[in-house]
């Protein structure tokens, strides 16, 4: 789907396989990663397969300047993790294969996944690994370097890197009680939260602020900035015959779309 000046439209023949997440470093160009080494790169209307040899799941990618990094692993199998990497070139070529748990968001110099993390120096990956063996989802910080990372399945982990150690916070339960999906870093330090069964929240100096009353039952897999709002999406992917999207957002008002009203993009 695509958001543009309060229009929402549909991207048609995509790909063939699953999706798992998308990057855009411009208006008019964005990457999108998924199953068995997909990869989409789409540039100023020009779309291109850019698929690696890979059987693993992709779950992240990030555009960093002239480099992209996607991120995944083999979730059923070997439960390893892997990393891969777009020079200035073009080129996709294997970044870090083997690690100890299957990646699934690239933030900046981070990198987070089941029960592990690392920032990137250079070529070189340091551990920096949740207490507890974690479940990490997702990694998001501002340019402040505050850096925040959530996961968990049961209950939700939110988690603050304060420069040399995590520190764990709690989450109201009116906010979220299961697992974490999502999470954003404004500049000014706000954090929102976004999770399973409907899970929503913002975190400042002030504590926290949970909606008044359940927004949605859908799962929210993402929290994403964008033009003085925040956005939450998500939907049920598991039910049969009742797969759907929804997408939420907080901030100055917006006329709802209808789904009937999404087709086809320009």
């Amino acid at each position: 789907m695509r958001y543009e000046r309060g229009a929402l439209c549909r991207e048609d023949d995509v790909s063939e396989t699953v999706l798992w997440w998308i990057d855009s470093p411009s208006p008019d160009e964005w990457y999108a990663v998924g199953e068995r080494g997909a990869i989409v790169h789409e540039r100023a209307g020009a779309r291109a397969d850019e698929s690696v040899p890979t059987e693993a799941a992709l779950f992240g990618v990030q555009v960093q300047g002239e480099q992209v990094f996607a991120v995944g692993g083999d979730v059923w199998g070997t439960r390893e993790g892997e990393i891969w990497r777009r020079d200035a070139a073009g080129d996709w070529a294997p970044f870090a294969a083997g690690l100890e748990g299957v990646v699934f968001k690239v933030w900046g110099e981070w990198f987070v996944g089941d029960g592990v993390a690392w920032t990137r120096d250079g070529d070189a990956l340091i551990p920096r690994h949740p207490p507890g063996g974690a479940k990490l989802l997702t990694v998001h910080g501002n340019a402040a370097g505050d850096v925040w990372a959530v996961g968990g399945s049961a209950s939700p982990t939110l988690l603050r890197w304060r420069g040399d150690v995590w520190e764990e916070l709690e989450v109201d339960p009116a906010c979220a009680s299961s697992g974490l999906n999502g999470v954003w870093v404004a500049d000014d330090g706000v954090v929102t939260i976004a999770g399973f069964r409907g899970g929503l929240g913002r975190y400042d100096a002030d504590g926290w602020a949970c909606p008044e009353g359940q927004v949605t039952i859908e799962d929210l897999h993402v929290a994403r900035g964008h033009d003085g709002r925040v956005f939450a999406a998500g939907g049920d992917l598991f039910s049969p015959g009742n797969n759907h999207g929804a997408i939420l957002h907080y901030g100055p008002a917006i006329e709802a779309v209808a789904p009937g009203d999404v087709g086809p993009c320009p």
